[in-house]
């Protein structure tokens, strides 16, 4: 089976008033276990009109770092990957079509449309990142998300004494993890490959 981890990091909780920062993504392919470090992996900085940035002062203080390599495009840019906010679905279309994901294409009124569906695994994604993806130009008719999400947490919580599902932190914990989770798009979808693995490697 593959799936791919998808983390975000945004500018805030919400998604009509706040901007994502940045996008990752990382393939896993059960049947083919690689070493975390050598997964295929998509990471885009996210440009928005005018350079403008907007949302949740924690929010923005906890990405300043995101928000400066923003600011720094031009000196950045052979570095890190930037992208439109409004080109983000084609882009990652594309990364999707070199590892070998099936692209299908529609046509109607002689406008040929492509899409890839995929399987998706994250800590929250359905009840947040999904809802900021939703609001991105495209994503929706290019990146077809399938409605069952793997949210790793349901592999890690005590049915009997926890009150909620854990945290990201919480279930690398009971792993032996013992890294505080980094808030960065790559990583964090990396840590819930991790998790996920306790349950088929």
């Amino acid at each position: 089976m593959k799936y791919i981890s998808i983390d975000l990091e945004t500018t805030g909780l919400d998604e009509n008033n706040c901007q994502i920062l940045e996008f990752g993504a990382v393939l896993e392919d059960t049947n083919n276990i690689l070493p975390l470090e050598d997964l295929p992996r998509y990471h885009a900085y996210i440009k928005h009109p005018k350079g403008n940035i907007s949302g949740n002062i924690y929010a923005l203080n906890l990405n300043a770092d995101i928000i400066n390599k923003l600011k720094n495009e031009k000196e950045l840019k052979d570095t890190y990957n930037f992208v439109k906010v409004d080109d983000l679905a084609d882009d990652f279309l594309a990364w999707l079509k070199i590892q070998g994901m099936e692209i299908k294409s529609t046509t109607y009124n002689d406008k040929t449309n492509y899409h890839c569906t995929i399987t998706v695994a994250g800590k929250n994604f359905a009840s947040f990142d999904k809802k900021f993806l939703d609001k991105v130009p495209d994503f929706k008719n290019k990146i077809r998300i399938r409605h069952r999400i793997i949210d790793p947490a349901v592999l890690f919580v005590d049915w009997k004494n926890d009150e909620a599902l854990p945290t990201l932190d919480e279930c690398n914990e009971k792993i032996g993890h013992n890294v505080p989770v980094q808030h960065t798009a790559v990583e964090d979808s990396i840590d819930v490959i991790r998790l996920l693995r306790k349950s088929y490697v």
